[in-house]
């Protein structure tokens, strides 16, 4: 077993699954100003050792959430620039090159970025309460409207089919409460902490909405909602079902003659971009070092 005292090489399925793991702790609210609680912690690091088969310590995950943000602030920092913007395709910043070369100048730390995409940029948006201020006001709304719902079918006596397996299933693979506007990695459910807890105090504060007497109306949402559980189990087993391919990609990396540790990292940076790791595994394998080397070292 490895211990938390050993170096840690961190791999696209190993970040993924963290991020997952926080986007969960964050969706159940404890998060509170950007920090998760102690027991959110130790949920995290359970999961993930479960998980990958190891037997690390909290800090493990600490430090590699102190990388995330420094990450996310280095991105943040440059779609904020004149030339720079977000590729939804490529899942990376773009710009021209002479504004690259122009700001590496004096900002190396954002060199990576010029061919690395980061698939989970927008979940760490999400994480680190990066969330544009219309989507905030726009989604708190449909939370509040969502929580009323909930409310009323709770009033009268109806099944509580609003809840995910996550309540009950410990094997790291829950989807999420339905109750928010969309699964936590997509944009659409970034509302932020402060405004959970403000609909927590209003309904402190207020009573509760009467029931709207349409029982179509609740019918219909409620089978909608039943839809939207049906289909995040279902891309769950689809995200499953793709860990197979992404295992053999960093197997047939590491598989690579004379590659140092930063190669081997860079590589799988570069081959979360699914075309690039169909490509990278379709040539032959004496031509995928030499293919490596171009796209991560063009200067050489």
């Amino acid at each position: 077993m490895a211990s938390s005292r050993t170096r840690t090489y961190w791999q696209p399925p190993m970040d993924r699954h963290f991020i997952d793991l926080m986007l969960e702790q964050w969706q159940k609210g404890n998060q509170i100003d950007g920090v998760f609680r102690k027991q959110a912690w130790m949920d995290m690091i359970v999961s993930f050792n479960a998980r990958f088969g190891f037997n690390y310590d909290v800090d493990v995950l600490k430090n590699r959430l102190k990388t995330l943000r420094r990450q996310h602030n280095v991105i943040k920092n440059l779609l904020e620039l004149d030339g720079f913007a977000w590729d939804d395709a490529r899942q990376m910043v773009t710009a021209d090159d002479y504004v690259w070369q122009d700001y590496i100048k004096t900002h190396t730390d954002a060199r990576q970025f010029m061919t690395r995409p980061v698939p989970y940029y927008k979940d760490l948006c999400t994480i680190c309460s990066d969330q544009d201020s219309d989507d905030r006001d726009c989604f708190s709304a449909q939370y509040a409207e969502l929580q009323n719902d909930y409310r009323i079918a709770n009033s009268c006596g109806m099944p509580q089919i609003f809840q995910s397996p996550a309540a009950s299933n410990s094997s790291g693979d829950e989807v999420g409460y339905i109750l928010e506007p969309a699964h936590p990695a997509s944009k659409s459910s970034a509302h932020s902490q402060k405004n959970k807890r403000q609909l927590e105090n209003q309904s402190n504060s207020t009573p509760p909405k009467k029931p709207r007497g349409d029982e179509d109306g609740m019918a219909s949402a409620l089978r909608e909602m039943a839809t939207a559980v049906s289909s995040l189990s279902d891309k769950r087993k689809v995200e499953n079902s793709n860990s197979n391919s992404i295992e053999k990609v960093i197997e047939a990396i590491q598989a690579l003659p004379e590659m140092d540790e930063d190669l081997v990292l860079d590589a799988c940076d570069l081959l979360e971009d699914e075309l690039k790791a169909k490509t990278f595994m379709a040539l032959d394998v004496k031509l995928r070092k030499k293919w490596l080397l171009r796209k991560l070292r063009p200067e050489s």
